[in-house]
């Protein structure tokens, strides 16, 4: 079948148009070195407002947590050391820079951390989630933490948590349970 005069000519209009909206949005090698992390505190928080609880087997506990803003999470103790105490909420906070504009950013979070059985009776040192982080008054920021809530966490051992961008990690923090 061919496409004759306005046809065509709008058809081509169309696809100049796409590709340069798409160009337009379109991510990068540059735009990807471009952003970073910047880890602004890090420890044992205290959360102040809801959590949700979202069923996920891919997790070592057989579900992830939800919390809607980062204000409603407060510091109480930075540091990378963490007792071994059940409901202890640790990690890190971060802002990114550098990000291309929109409303939001899709990452992966990386959790490693000791040998444990899980909820499912299988061997686990580790699982990534996907997150998205939402611009709020043109920054983004979010944190990137656990919480202790299974007695088969309450292990010793070294914690690793990376948010990794555009497969590219950005932000990784070590801490240790003791």
């Amino acid at each position: 079948m061919r496409i004759k005069g306005k046809h065509l000519q709008l058809s081509w209009i169309f696809l100049l148009f796409t590709v340069s909206y798409m160009a337009r949005g379109a991510i990068t090698a540059d735009s990807i070195d471009q952003v970073r992390a910047e880890i602004y505190d890090f420890g044992i928080y205290e959360l102040q407002g809801k959590i949700i609880l979202i069923q996920d087997a891919s997790n070592t506990a057989g579900y992830r947590s939800h919390v809607d803003s980062v204000k409603e999470i407060v510091l109480k103790e930075q540091t990378e050391t963490i007792p071994l105490v059940k409901d202890i909420l640790f990690g890190y906070r971060i802002r990114l820079h550098g990000v291309p504009e929109g409303n939001s950013v899709i990452v992966n979070i990386r959790y490693r951390h000791p040998p444990m059985i899980g909820k499912n009776g299988k061997e686990s040192t580790g699982f990534t989630n996907n997150g998205l982080i939402k611009s709020v008054n043109g920054k983004f920021e979010s944190g990137v933490m656990y919480r202790l809530r299974e007695d088969y966490e309450i292990v010793p051992g070294k914690w690793i948590f990376d948010l990794i961008y555009q497969g590219k990690v950005i932000a990784t923090k070590t801490f240790t349970t003791r």
